[in-house]
């Protein structure tokens, strides 16, 4: 089977199931199977898989079937009462939304749906888990799952079912989730580093920390400096320093530059 195949190893993830299709190059799998392998799997495709750090694996028995990336920006519109004009700012860049779906073909599909179904309710934390599709994703990807769907049509006369698993996208692997640990000031009234003292109030079209600091110092590209200045209200409220540039900041709030 091909290295790139069984990429999960390196995360120390092992396979619940070699459950598939009766080959007939190698001869696994039950030989009255309804559904058998055209190609030898994993020396003339690649197929998917899905895994669990230092937990189980699932692979796909077949190569990639269906397939959609969904990307979703988060947006706030403003209209304007007697105007036709529409302002638009961009709360979060987008939201990557990935689904797979086809088929288990055959006898094999019933421990398939269970080997998957069992991966899916593994707790993993802030890492999530961790997403190969070839071809499609250069790199393995850290996801979430948020729907999953299998079922049979009613007319079925073999035993294939059909599958549809949906996943966010949290990063590419190797990107852990930034944690901050940026002190919370003693200083109500300063920032974190205890030296700022200019401040301005939040409003509709100054309430994230790019457009503050576009604002006040000059580029958004400044924007940690609006940041380390208010670090306790982002530690307060559990929001992560990745998503802290394009936070909509509460109208009125008290933000130092």
């Amino acid at each position: 089977m091909a290295a790139h195949d069984q990429g999960f190893r390196r995360y120390n993830a092992t396979l619940e199931t070699n459950a598939a299709p009766f080959n007939p190059f190698s001869g696994s799998g039950s030989p009255s199977d309804d559904a058998q392998y055209i190609l030898e799997p994993g020396v003339a495709f690649m197929r998917p898989w899905i895994a669990v750090r230092n937990g189980p694996a699932f692979q796909w028995p077949l190569g990639i079937e269906g397939f959609q990336l969904v990307i979703d920006p988060t947006l706030g519109i403003h209209k304007f009462i007697g105007d036709n004009k529409v302002a638009v700012d961009v709360i979060h860049s987008g939201e990557e939304h990935l689904t797979l779906n086809g088929n288990f073909p055959g006898d094999s599909a019933p421990k398939l749906i269970q080997a998957l179904r069992d991966l899916i309710y593994r707790s993993t934390g802030e890492e999530g888990k961790i997403l190969y599709i070839p071809e499609v994703l250069t790199h393995a990807q850290r996801v979430q799952v948020v729907h999953a769907e299998f079922g049979r049509d009613v007319d079925s006369r073999g035993r294939d079912h059909t599958y549809s698993i949906e996943v966010v996208r949290l990063g590419m692997l190797g990107k852990s989730p930034v944690v901050t640990t940026q002190p919370t000031p003693t200083n109500p009234k300063s920032g974190a580093k205890g030296n700022s003292t200019k401040s301005i109030n939040a409003d509709s079209k100054h309430n994230t920390l790019r457009k503050i600091a576009a604002w006040k110092l000059g580029s958004s590209s400044n924007w940690r400096t609006v940041y380390d200045a208010n670090s306790k209200f982002f530690i307060k409220n559990s929001i992560q320093l990745a998503k802290a540039p394009d936070y909509r900041l509460p109208l009125g709030m008290k933000v130092y530059y």
